[in-house]
């Protein structure tokens, strides 16, 4: 069963530390899904390599799903999902967009705070112009009419760790779920977060 990651609107106040993560170290993304990008996926099945281009621009990529995580347990290939298999994995189609965040967009880094399930997650704050960009990724991909849900890919260290539904707007944080205490403090430590 998919261990659904909750994303939380909270509103934050006061001064946070200045922070800032290793180049490359997470991005927070759009899922690609068959009713939603059917040409994207069309062109990534197409393609060979991680990156799928269009138009001459990235569009999407292929990211591996780091092995023992939230998303492992909860990644089907299907019309939510789109997957590929390599021998020691498998990987996820994820899009490419202009509200991408990236470690640019990292505020702060909390370990220690427990998801739904009772399970250690990440806390991740946003800065000011991050959460202008997450409160537009969320909202612009909302449930669509009949239901169906839409998922982030939230990416550390170039795998992906956690695909949560997107079922409300988000803007100044939000957590990665993790499969236990070791896997947060790895994530933790590859964002750079301080005890």
């Amino acid at each position: 069963m998919r261990l659904i990651c909750l994303l939380v609107l909270v509103a934050t106040f006061g001064c946070k530390p200045t922070f800032q993560p290793p180049p490359g170290a997470f991005a927070c993304r759009l899922l690609a899904n068959r009713a939603d990008h059917a040409r994207i996926v069309a062109t990534a099945n197409e393609q060979q390599g991680q990156q799928v281009m269009q138009d001459g621009r990235v569009v999407a990529r292929w990211y591996p799903v780091a092995s023992n995580s939230d998303a492992a347990n909860g990644i089907l290939d299907g019309e939510l999902t789109v997957t590929r298999k390599r021998p020691n994995g498998i990987d996820v189609l994820v899009v490419h967009g202009a509200t991408d965040l990236s470690e640019k967009h990292i505020e702060a880094v909390r370990l220690g705070n427990l998801d739904a399930m009772g399970i250690p997650a990440v806390t991740i704050y946003v800065t000011q112009p991050g959460e202008s960009l997450l409160g537009q990724l969320t909202e612009n991909n909302l449930p669509r009419d009949d239901g169906t849900p839409r998922s982030l890919a939230l990416i550390v260290d170039g795998h992906v760790y956690s695909i949560p539904l997107i079922q409300a707007k988000v803007s100044s944080m939000f957590s990665i779920s993790t499969t236990g205490q070791k896997q947060a403090e790895e994530i933790a430590e590859l964002l750079g977060a301080t005890p």
